[in-house]
């Protein structure tokens, strides 16, 4: 799948499609994906979203009726202060704090554009931003793993604001500690752009024009970039690899066979 192709989706049923869950644009669950000796992840136990703050009734019956225990929530205090979330009562919601991770946090962008100082973004500062995430936000990764390798915490749900850059990349690392291929972990990556960026991209494309910003100059900050999970997971190939990479940022040992012990079947 490339980054513009918008119609290539997967059918009802394969790894990867969206959840219909009133509120959200990028609510999807990792199982399903094949690791590279033939397994499967584990269907109902992991779920990927953007944020809750739009969140229907027919959208927390439906989260609640997928079992979901665990939230977490990858945003800035302020994110969630912007937006609350408004999903199930009865879950357990982790409040993860990125520190150092502003790069990640879209609405910094957003007021930049608005503001006049920022004109343009592209696919280059993308993959610059990725690498620095990858160092600047491992606490986030860890800990979110963490959480998924406690079996009474299952299901989890983690999620960031767009459900494209903290939680692409926490997806990305958690299927390659389960043996997911480079190429399937990059095409969960990339689903955000028909499930979520093509309609933020439509929505903005005239409010930003009405500020004399040219929305294609900024197009790789919409959009899930395929050159910038591929900086993120050169950056950590080149720190030793990702089980390497987590242990020696504070993940414990025991915790990548664990989840391969939980989550393939």
């Amino acid at each position: 799948m490339s980054d513009l192709d918008y119609s290539v989706l997967p059918e009802p049923g394969e790894p990867g499609r969206r959840i219909d869950i009133g509120g959200t644009l990028n609510f999807r669950e990792l199982g399903g994906y094949r690791s590279a000796d033939g397994r499967a992840v584990k269907r109902g136990q992991v779920f990927r979203s953007d944020h809750l703050n739009t969140v229907t009734d027919q959208g927390r019956d439906g989260m609640t009726s997928l079992g979901i225990r665990t939230i977490v929530d990858l945003r800035f205090p302020v994110e969630r202060e912007r937006q609350p979330s408004h999903g199930p009562a009865k879950v357990t919601t982790v409040l993860a704090h990125p520190d150092g991770m502003e790069a990640a946090d879209q609405s910094v962008f957003m007021e930049l554009i608005q503001s006049g100082g920022l004109r343009a973004y592209s696919v280059e500062d993308a993959a610059a931003d990725y690498r620095k995430m990858v160092i600047d936000g491992v606490e986030l990764v860890i800990e979110t793993l963490s959480v998924i390798a406690d079996a009474e915490r299952q299901p989890v749900l983690f999620h960031c604001t767009a459900g494209k850059d903290r939680t692409g990349l926490t997806a990305a690392l958690l299927l390659r500690v389960l043996g997911v291929p480079d190429a399937t972990v990059m095409s969960d990556y990339l689903l955000t752009n028909p499930y979520r960026a093509v309609h933020r991209i439509a929505a903005m494309r005239p409010v930003l024009a009405e500020q004399g910003v040219d929305i294609n100059e900024v197009l790789a900050l919409f959009r899930a970039n395929r050159a910038a999970l591929a900086a993120a997971l050169d950056e950590i190939d080149r720190h030793g690899g990702t089980e390497t990479f987590l242990i020696r940022h504070g993940l414990a040992t025991d915790i990548p066979a664990r989840l391969r012990h939980d989550l393939l079947v």
